[in-house]
């Protein structure tokens, strides 16, 4: 079942660019840059590129909601 961050990275490559992840994010080219400098968002550098999984990125977001766990609404 689909929820709202599987409905954000629809249709998506499994990499996501910087300026890709920044318009997902609703995020200035600086503001991600610092997130990702400082490891809050998952990311790979390579060649001075960042590369960010989407997967990895979708994960990342579901551990930060502040939304209940569909296993405590359920109990």
């Amino acid at each position: 079942m689909a929820d709202a961050v599987d409905d954000l990275f629809e249709g998506l490559p499994p990499t996501l660019n910087s300026a890709t992840t920044a318009e997902i994010l609703g995020l200035s080219k600086k503001g991600l840059y610092d997130l990702l400098d400082r490891g809050v968002i998952p990311a790979y550098r390579l060649g001075g590129r960042w590369y960010v999984i989407r997967d990895e990125l979708k994960r990342t977001l579901r551990e930060g909601s502040n939304l209940p766990s569909r296993e405590e609404t359920d109990g």
